[in-house]
């Protein structure tokens, strides 16, 4: 568990903002996985996003594993440290 979340934060602090697409003229332009497409996340984007990201997947999916391992006393606080991780991820 603890090799999945530093791979996760490696992602996350290195190469998470390589995968967004601006072109030579400073351009965004639309991306297929929703989590790296940033004409979505300004609302200006109503296309389809149809491919899914493994890395960021596995962010959702490190949550969704520890929520069941920790069980319900602590669904509140990973909630909050979920949306902390999104906020960071969306600046």
């Amino acid at each position: 568990m603890i090799q999945k979340i530093e791979k996760i934060q490696r992602y996350i602090k290195r190469d998470y903002e390589k995968e967004f697409y601006v072109n030579e003229l400073g351009i965004v332009t639309h991306n297929e996985c929703i989590n790296h497409c940033l004409l979505f996340a300004f609302g200006d984007c109503k296309l389809e996003h149809s491919q899914r990201c493994s890395q960021c997947f596995q962010l959702f999916d490190l949550f969704d594993k520890l929520r069941v391992q920790f069980g319900t006393d602590f669904f509140e606080q990973l909630g909050q440290y979920q949306d902390q991780l999104i906020y960071y991820l969306a600046h």
